[in-house]
C-alpha cells in the first residue's frame, strides 16, 4: 500500500470543509474559487484544516487565489511551507 500523496491529503481536506463538492470540481487543477468550492469561510476553515494536517503555519497574507486556487497550487503551496518551517 502506498503513502498518501500531498495532493489527495489536500482533497481530503477540501472534502471536510466542502462535502457538497462535487469530485470533477476537486480535480488537481480545477479552479476551487470559480467552481464555488472555496469561498472567504471555506479558505480560512480550509487554512486551519492544513495546519492540523500537515503542520504547518499559514498566515492571512497566504490565503490568496494564486496558492489556494487549486488543489496543485495548495499541495505546491503546503509542500514548500513544511520545507522553510522547522
Amino acid at each position: 500500500m502506498s503513502a498518501e500523496t500531498t495532493v489527495e491529503r489536500v482533497r481530503r481536506c477540501l472534502r471536510r470543509c466542502a462535502p457538497q463538492a462535487p469530485e470533477e470540481a476537486l480535480a488537481p487543477g480545477a479552479p476551487l474559487f470559480d467552481n464555488k468550492v472555496l469561498d472567504s469561510l471555506t479558505t480560512v476553515e480550509l487554512a486551519l484544516l492544513l495546519e492540523r494536517e500537515f503542520g504547518v503555519r499559514v498566515r492571512a497574507a497566504d490565503l490568496s487565489r494564486e496558492r489556494f486556487g487549486t488543489v496543485e497550487a495548495i499541495a505546491r503551496f503546503v509542500e514548500s511551507r513544511a520545507r522553510t518551517e522547522p
